[in-house]
């Protein structure tokens, strides 16, 4: 076989390759120790001592097998008995699975792949425009049908990878030589253009959207531009090119109601009322939210643009109107998305004014609208709070709210609150609620909490032999044959505990999250605590724990931080660039990477965990030296950077850190402090053997001059 053939099968699937060697039960039919020893007699070039250690076979592997078994032979040129074993691996999964017959065996699609690589070459580059769409497959798929001399099916995979995929690496490079005008050429038709800029917005290529977009105005009938010039402010909104947005948005309002797109005039109008807000423009947000009403009354996004109007007034010091704003909303939206948050508002800003009387009926009905979430447990709190500072009768049914909003739901940030206001200040009514907390500690089931009823099932079995063999990708690809709406919670659970045991962490976690909100509803007592401890599970304990001793920190400060930036992926790149477990923004990670290796760091290198949050710690550590080792301040500086955190500060000493905790004003970076504290909290609960249940601080600084 041809050196550029091997070098591109090796490029294609190696990874894999090399997984699924690692798979098979024993040495005589594809043990670990038999795939590791052909894996490096391929990697050493000597493919006639990897298809030894491939014979024999195993049943529940076979695919695997083959499919490995047949890059062996075909990189010791024995094409035809190659092409054999590949054939062998087939579309169906073996065992009976919920999605059949619409699922394909994960396996079947790498078989491909190799497959057509050794084929003729425009059969083979049908077979890779058949698999789902990937950057490598359909740059494989152009350069085969170019092997084939066959021009239609060449720019047929050319278009398909500029359209379909063009975020991945191969659509960037070829995109990047072909330039602008090259890409109209390759594409063609208007409708291939307009399917590009489409998903270069989805996929947050901004910076190309915006560019391939206003390269197709010229022509455009004004439906078209109606769109274009909403996908241009979009992008330009995503690259904070402000001006920009608001220039594109007026020309795609005055488009859109032109050619009577109302789906993208009503998103024009909301997108730029979100921009009229970042930039504070209080007239022009007002008339975008008045024309709002006037067009579609009964339209959602008017409840979202009314909102969007209230807060800009608030920060913007206009409290009388962003009081009328949020009343609005409460009167005139009482089942709309806002309704709750606008009447929290009016409250807090009635508390902060010393209405307790105006205060805490809207805190009751806060209350009863949003039972069982978050937002009830911020206004019993906050009703506690009320009750507390009244005093008389009124602080006797201060622990009623302060309990409610400890469980009602359980283990959120007002969990931690509520117990350190009382232990504090009530002190009966704090151990209270802590009795009831290291109650539901000392309920957890004894014995083994990951077992479960698809514990025995072939697929389970499969994908943990498959992630022994260090074959991550393909065991969650086994497991997630499993899913089906119809799972019971116990599988549900049982599946969850399965792909965290193979790797498949954030899997884990969207599942959970997903299907099992019910259970993370109810205080965790007895079996409902495995559900809690497999949502909040550990993945990368070691390097985490390592990384955080290293720098003095609690080891499960940094796993909430983690999960809530990343839900566990190493791998995952936000819209904005920020990359890895710990999502650090290029620059940060490089002075950190400077202040700790007196080195250079290479960028891609971001993604290696051990590497990720320790410089994660790094920067983490840096803020709590800097705010005093309080862990809320430095996770402000961490969200938003330390300048940010400095300016959140009041002006007086010893401000309540409650108060200090919901007047952050930036709400990003709100939200991501409580988040992170509380998801910190339920850690604790969950894991650790001293002092399991979070303190917050009493106050926080002053704002120090300058």
């Amino acid at each position: 076989m041809p050196d550029g053939v091997l070098k591109t099968m090796v490029r294609i699937g190696f990874a894999t390759l090399t997984c699924a060697l690692a798979g098979l039960p024993s040495l005589a039919h594809g043990s670990p120790t038999a795939l590791k020893t052909a894996r490096e007699a391929l990697e050493r070039n000597e493919p006639k001592a990897a298809i030894v250690a491939l014979e024999g076979g195993n049943p529940a592997l076979s695919d695997w097998r083959a499919l490995w078994l047949g890059r062996a032979l075909a990189a010791d040129g024995q094409t035809e008995a190659a092409i054999r074993a590949l054939r062998e691996v087939q579309p169906a999964p073996k065992e009976p699975v919920p999605c059949r017959p619409n699922c394909v065996a994960p396996a079947f699609p790498s078989a491909q792949e190799t497959l057509a690589e050794l084929i003729a070459p425009l059969e083979g580059a049908r077979m890779l425009l058949d698999l789902p769409a990937t950057g490598p497959r359909l740059d494989r798929a152009v350069l085969r049908a170019r092997e084939a001399k066959d021009t239609k099916l060449e720019a047929e995979a050319e278009q398909r990878l500029l359209t379909l995929v063009p975020e991945s690496l191969e659509a960037r490079t070829r995109a990047q030589a072909l330039g602008l005008d090259g890409i109209v050429l390759r594409l063609g038709t208007r409708e291939r253009r307009m399917a590009r800029v489409r998903q270069l917005l989805e996929t947050h290529q901004s910076e190309a959207a915006h560019a391939e977009a206003r390269a197709l105005l010229e022509g455009a009938a004004p439906k078209e531009s109606c769109e274009l010039q909403y996908i241009m402010g979009k992008a330009a909104r995503k690259m904070r090119q402000y001006p920009l947005a608001i220039e594109a948005l007026g020309q795609a309002r005055k488009l859109c109601q032109a050619g009577k797109s109302d789906d993208f005039e009503r998103r024009t109008l909301l997108l730029e009322a979100q921009v009229r807000g970042i930039r504070r423009h209080l007239s022009a947000l007002a008339k975008l939210t008045e024309t709002l009403e006037k067009r579609y009354p009964k339209h959602s996004f008017v409840d979202d643009a009314l909102f969007l109007l209230a807060e800009t007034q608030d920060r913007s010091g206009k409290a009388a109107l962003a009081e009328r704003s949020y009343r609005r909303i409460i009167e005139e939206h009482p089942d709309g998305d806002h309704a709750v948050e606008a009447g929290w508002r009016l409250a807090y800003q009635a508390f902060a004014a010393g209405k307790y009387d105006v205060a805490a009926p809207l805190l009751e009905s806060g209350a009863k609208h949003a039972r069982g979430t978050r937002d009830a447990a911020r206004a019993r709190y906050w009703r506690g709070r009320i009750a507390q500072l009244r005093g008389g009768e009124d602080a006797a049914r201060a622990c009623d709210d302060f309990e409610a909003a400890a469980f009602e739901p359980p283990l959120t940030f007002y969990t931690w609150l509520a117990l350190s206001e009382t232990e504090r200040s009530l002190p009966k009514c704090g151990q209270r609620i802590r009795a009831r907390l290291d109650e539901l500690r000392a309920s957890a089931p004894k014995g083994d909490a990951a077992g479960g009823s698809l514990s025995r099932h072939p697929q389970v079995s499969r994908a943990r032999q498959l992630a022994e063999a260090g074959m991550t990708e393909a065991a969650i690809s086994e497991l997630a044959l499993l899913e089906h709406p119809g799972l019971s919670m116990e599988e549900v659970i049982s599946l969850a505990f399965e792909y965290d045991a193979v790797g498949g962490h954030k899997e884990a976690q969207w599942l959970l999250r997903t299907r099992a909100q019910e259970t993370l509803a109810r205080a965790p007592a007895g079996k409902d605590l495995l559900v809690w401890r497999a949502a909040y599970s550990r993945p990368f304990w070691p390097e985490i724990e390592k990384a955080a001793t290293g720098m003095k920190l609690d080891p499960l400060l940094l796993m909430a931080l983690v999960r809530e930036e990343s839900t566990f992926d190493p791998e995952i790149v936000s819209w904005a660039g920020a990359t890895g477990l710990a999502q650090l923004m290029p620059g940060t990670a490089m002075t950190a990477y400077a202040d700790l290796k007196r080195g250079k760091l290479d960028l891609e290198r971001l993604v290696e965990p051990a590497l990720n949050v320790e410089l994660g710690a790094y920067v983490l550590r840096s803020g709590l030296r800097r705010f005093g080792q309080q862990a809320p301040l430095a996770l402000a500086a961490y969200n938003g950077g330390p300048g940010l955190a400095a300016k959140t500060l009041p002006k007086e000493s010893n401000y309540p850190f409650d108060r200090w905790s919901e007047e952050v004003f930036v709400k990003e970076t709100r939200k991501y402090v409580q988040r992170v504290m509380g998801t910190y909290g339920i850690y604790r609960f969950l894991y650790a053997s001293e002092a399991p249940l979070l303190t917050l601080p009493p106050t926080v600084p002053g704002r120090r001059d300058g």
